[in-house]
C-alpha cells in the first residue's frame, strides 16, 4: 500500500490562491472600468514623479523628474472618459488586447511603458495556481 505524503502548507496555498483570486477579480474590474473612466495616481517626492494611470484597458506607469516647486505627496484622481454611450465599445474592441509601449525622453529624464490590463490579470492567475500545479 503505497502512502502519500502529507499535505503541508495546505492553509498557506489555500490562502496564496485566495489573494490572487482577490487580485485577479480587482484587475478585471479596473479593467473594465478603465474604458470609461481615466483614473490615474501620482507620487511625488524631490527627486522622482512617479505615476499610474489606467486608460482604454491599458496601465501606463511613467517616471520623471519633478518640476521646480511641484508639490511633494500623493494625488488621485479620475475623469470620464466619453461622452457617447456607444464610444467605450467602440474603444474596447480596438483596444480588446492592449498596446505594449514604452517611451524613453533622455532630456527630461521621463520614462513611459503601457501595459495591457490582460498581462497582470494573467500573471495573477497564474500566480494563484503556481502552488496547486508543483504539488501535484
Amino acid at each position: 500500500m503505497e502512502s502519500k505524503p502529507p499535505l503541508r502548507y495546505r492553509k498557506l496555498r489555500i490562502a496564496w490562491s485566495v489573494g490572487c483570486g482577490v487580485l485577479f477579480m480587482l484587475l478585471i474590474s479596473l479593467w473594465m472600468r478603465s474604458y470609461w473612466r481615466l483614473s490615474f495616481i501620482t507620487f511625488v517626492s524631490a527627486k522622482q514623479v512617479v505615476s499610474v494611470t489606467f486608460s482604454c484597458g491599458s496601465m501606463e506607469i511613467l517616471t520623471q523628474r519633478p518640476y521646480l516647486n511641484q508639490l511633494h505627496g500623493w494625488t488621485s484622481g479620475e475623469y470620464k472618459q466619453f461622452d457617447e454611450p456607444d464610444e467605450p465599445m467602440a474603444a474596447m474592441w480596438n483596444y480588446a488586447f492592449g498596446d505594449f509601449n514604452s517611451d524613453y525622453m533622455a532630456q527630461v529624464g521621463r520614462r513611459t511603458i503601457t501595459v495591457p490590463f490582460w498581462l497582470p490579470g494573467a500573471i495573477a492567475a497564474i500566480a494563484g495556481l503556481f502552488p496547486w500545479i508543483l504539488s501535484w
